[in-house]
């Protein structure tokens, strides 16, 4: 399992026993994966949030984006200068943004 792109701490797998829904998450810094009934569905978002070939921001930190879920949709943010995109129904949609928007 790929380490946290924010901290670079080891992921821990979370289950929440009354819905039977599971993510990654980083124990460190709280970066988290989508929680998801599927395991294999589990370990791909914490990867795609992960992804050591995301563009990070041009600010001074240039930090690989933090991704985020506010009022049931996905987000990415700047760790560094706060900059975020979002309004995305998926982890996958949020990366995408993430990407278009630093092109």
């Amino acid at each position: 399992m790929i380490a946290c792109s924010q901290c670079g701490t080891a992921p821990e797998r979370r289950l929440d026993p009354q819905t039977d829904r599971r993510m990654y998450s980083c124990p460190g810094c709280r970066h988290h994966g989508e929680a998801t009934l599927d395991e294999k569905l589990a370990v791909a978002s914490w990867r795609q949030i992960n992804d050591p070939d995301l563009p990070p921001h041009d600010c001074k930190s240039a930090r690989p984006p933090r991704f985020f879920m506010r009022a049931g949709a996905w987000g990415a943010r700047c760790p560094g200068c706060g900059v975020e995109v979002a309004g995305f129904g998926s982890i996958g949609g949020a990366r995408a943004g993430w990407a278009r928007s630093m092109r």
